[in-house]
């Protein structure tokens, strides 16, 4: 009995002893999980929850997956849980976005909706539902854009953030370097600190071995996003806050924050410069863009008062000072997070998101500014934007071509090229007789266009057309037929940057014989028959009618009212008929195509014949000048 005592007793202090093992690992996990030491969380989250089901571990874990970017483990955390317990808000949200990285939109979208309606005005989360509901949008142009990873990409290595310098890009990596063997390792990645590189391209198209950048900018920590100016002899950097012995600094909350630094060329070795004198200790500034003199510098910030998570700013140099930050506002910033700005020609601010629709994590986003203020930013969708994380966009000055960021291999940031061919635009439209309002089958319409072959286009059974259309070109769409009207209508895709639908659609009029129109803007003045400034202008339709239409004879005739004589204003009429026509075949019109017939008060359209009392308005009615189609030449 003694000995089976001391089995049990011993196998109870086993078992205690073991348990306490497992949940010191939580202690751990909790401790690193607040400290933003996502990687080491991860490892005591996995050992604890092997052995104890807690829903509480289970979101932490998820959040730490969710975070680096491990969707497929983050979604299988969330789904244990929701199997088993109400999500609250916060979580939903967190869950709701993995789904979308895991494309998962249908799902997802029923998340996002029970999140809205404990937050009714999220108007990020009524972005993300509306992504859900038209994600086809993100696909209009993905035909004409191809992308490709660089070779300079190592399997589980990340690069990410280019910039432009000299005949390549400068980014940041975690592949280390001989030149800083004391490269530390990220507690929020578990993987090495990045350093910065430059990736030199050949005339040929390839990349040399990336190097890391000569100097005192890359330290034992994390460099993190650059710029350059146009000369490429000043740089500015992202790094963590650091003292003056390279001692990673804590505010008052215990968190460390970024900072842009800036730092000069001298020789072939970049010196360490100064901090940009908006940086602070409470809050990070970010992501530096520059402008092209120089003197304005964007960036992402997390400053108190913001629209949401981080927004964009700028600030301007003046006289040598920078100026206190501004908001770039709520037509850029959202309840999210906007990071990684690039300016692009002074004009385009491209971005990356995770509060405007879009196809999941970050996307990156396009705005141009236009009288003081910016348009409503445009997903610039697949291939470039996808399911995952992607950001950091830079554009050449081609405005078609660069670099961009993107997680979508292996968990890890990648370094892509884009080049964007010109968009291919439609047109299509239906044709209608005026008149009768219905369709116009078998019409041919001919599409010009300057340097290019003439085009004929066809409408169908139903009065329909379509054409393609190229890029950067003028088009006019002629209707020339003997039966209707000539019709033109004018259209560019000149500055066109996307593939757009031009609709043509119109109703056009049929040529009547012996119909009269009344063009009472043909005014004379009083019992005069010369021609004023007035009628020129209003003969100048007359004369493109013409013009226009060569296949027609026309009947031009002038009527008076009756007052005065009879006789007179019969040869009045006759008088102002000849004139206008002399003035037309002077401007160009073949003789043989205008009848001019006066008729004088002959033919009254009211009662005001003579010894009628009128009104001015009632005789006015009378004294006009009728035009109408009296044959037609096939």
């Amino acid at each position: 009995m003694k000995v089976f005592s001391k089995y049990i007793t011993a196998l109870l202090l086993l078992t205690f002893g073991f348990s306490s093992c497992v949940t010191i690992h939580k202690k751990y996990a909790d401790e690193y999980y607040g400290a933003w030491q996502y990687q080491k969380a991860i490892q005591e989250y996995e050992v604890y929850l092997d052995r104890y089901r807690d829903y509480e571990a289970m979101l932490n874990l998820a959040d730490c997956y969710r975070i680096t970017g491990k969707d497929e483990q983050a979604e299988k955390w969330y789904r244990i849980v929701s199997a088993n317990k109400v999500l609250n808000p916060s979580v939903q949200i967190g869950f709701a976005m993995v789904l979308m990285r895991n494309e998962k939109y249908k799902e997802a979208k029923k998340w996002l909706e029970q999140y809205l309606l404990y937050n009714r005005n999220d108007s990020r989360t009524q972005n993300l539902i509306e992504a859900c509901d038209s994600l086809q949008q993100f696909f209009v142009d993905s035909s004409r854009i191809e992308i490709k990873s660089l070779k300079l990409n190592k399997s589980g290595i990340a690069n990410y953030a280019p910039a432009f310098f000299r005949s390549g890009i400068v980014f940041a990596s975690e592949r280390g370097s001989n030149a800083n063997k004391n490269s530390d390792y990220s507690e929020y990645t578990g993987k090495r600190t990045t350093d910065l590189f430059y990736a030199k391209r050949t005339e040929a198209g390839n990349w040399m071995e990336p190097e890391p950048l000569m100097g005192q900018i890359n330290n034992n920590h994390d460099e993190g996003p650059v710029v350059f100016n146009r000369f490429y002899n000043t740089i500015y950097f992202t790094r963590c806050n650091t003292d003056k012995t390279n001692v990673i600094q804590s505010n008052d909350k215990n968190i460390s924050v970024l900072k842009i630094y800036k730092g000069y060329l001298e020789g072939n070795n970049w010196k360490f410069g100064i901090e940009m004198p908006f940086n602070s200790n409470d809050y990070s500034v970010m992501h530096p863009a520059i402008s092209e003199d120089g003197n304005t510098l964007y960036f992402a910030s997390d400053m108190p008062w913001g629209y949401g998570g981080t927004d964009l700013y700028r600030s301007q140099q003046i006289n040598g000072r920078w100026s206190q930050p501004i908001n770039l506002g709520p037509k850029i910033n959202t309840p999210g997070n906007e990071l990684f700005p690039f300016m692009y020609n002074d004009s385009i601010l491209y971005f990356a998101s995770n509060g405007w629709p879009g196809l999941g994590g970050l996307d990156i986003y396009e705005s141009f500014y236009t009288v003081n203020d910016w348009t409503t930013p445009r997903n610039i969708g697949f291939p470039i934007n996808s399911s995952k994380d992607d950001f950091a966009i830079i554009v050449d000055s081609t405005g078609q071509s660069g670099f961009f960021t993107s997680n979508r291999l292996e968990y890890s940031d990648k370094i892509f090229e884009f080049n964007r061919f010109n968009p291919t635009h439609t047109l299509f439209g239906i044709l209608l007789d005026r008149m009768t309002n219905k369709p116009i089958v078998g019409l041919s319409l001919t599409l010009k266009s300057s340097n290019q072959s003439d085009k004929t286009v066809f409408t169908d059974e139903k009065g329909k057309f379509s054409a393609t259309l190229e890029s950067d070109k003028d088009y006019d769409l002629i209707i020339k037929d003997p039966i209707y009207y000539y019709t033109k209508a004018s259209f560019s895709t000149k500055g066109k940057r996307y593939a757009e639908k031009f609709d043509a659609s119109m109703s056009i009029d049929r040529i009547q014989l012996d119909v009269p129109s009344k063009w009472y803007a043909i005014k004379f003045d009083k019992r005069s028959a010369e021609i004023n400034q007035a009628i020129q202008k209003e003969l100048e339709k007359v004369i493109k009618l013409l013009s226009d239409n060569p296949q027609i004879k026309i009947e031009l005739s002038m009527h008076t009212d009756s007052r005065g004589n009879d006789r007179d204003n019969f040869l009045l009429s006759q008088k102002r008929a000849e004139t206008i026509k002399d003035y037309l075949v002077l401007r160009g019109i073949f003789h043989k195509r205008i009848t001019a017939i006066g008729y004088g008060e002959s033919r009254l359209l009211n009662h005001c014949k003579n010894g009628i009392m009128c009104l001015e308005e009632e005789h006015a009615e009378n004294e006009r000048c009728e035009i109408k189609v009296i044959s037609i030449t096939p």
